[in-house]
């Protein structure tokens, strides 16, 4: 994060986390046909309540949010994220540290639904949700994400990740684009 956002993403955090919840659980904005689904790391575990609220809090609301935690946190659910369980969120567990859980468990458990993966340390914009399903629905049948990198070569190897340039514009040949995750990625 640059020096100059710091003010504005802790006015977001601020207003995120003293949102009541009863008016997190009014489901006044647009429902669309997704699953949101995230997994989270223990170091980030404290402050996922600010990425489930902006979740919840988006103009297009998903139909579900699911979180997957490892089995280990059965009865260790940090206070601010139990309360925010209801229709719209709730917490999965696996035995399974890997983070594409939120993509294979949510394949298993949702298998005819949308599925957007999602990041669990930012903050979404509210408009988010809603541009990737709008995008969706131009490209239907092809994954649609907020960001990607191309995957570039050199002398007929591929570059390392890193040295994938990030790109918005289409390419010729999509199979050179790689997901970046943490900005929502819809699979259809």
């Amino acid at each position: 994060m640059k020096l100059n956002e710091i003010p504005n993403s802790l006015i977001s955090s601020l207003k995120m986390k003293f949102k009541s919840l009863k008016d997190l659980r009014k489901r006044e904005s647009d429902q669309i046909p997704v699953i949101v689904t995230l997994t989270t790391i223990p170091s980030r575990i404290s402050t996922l309540h600010l990425t489930i609220r902006s979740l919840i809090l988006q103009d297009a609301q998903p139909e579900k949010i699911v979180l997957w935690l490892n089995d280990d946190f059965k009865n260790r659910v940090p206070k601010n994220l139990s309360k925010l369980v209801g229709d719209v969120f709730e917490i999965r567990f696996s035995p399974y540290l890997f983070s594409h859980r939120k993509l294979i468990h949510s394949l298993d458990a949702f298998p005819d639904k949308i599925l957007v993966t999602s990041d669990d340390d930012l903050i979404y914009p509210s408009e988010t949700l809603g541009n990737l399903y709008q995008s969706h629905l131009k490209q239907q049948g092809h994954v649609v994400a907020h960001n990607c990198r191309e995957i570039t070569y050199e002398n007929g190897e591929a570059l390392p990740y890193l040295k994938w340039p990030f790109t918005r514009k289409p390419l010729r040949n999509e199979l050179l684009l790689m997901p970046v995750g943490a900005f929502l990625v819809l699979y259809p």
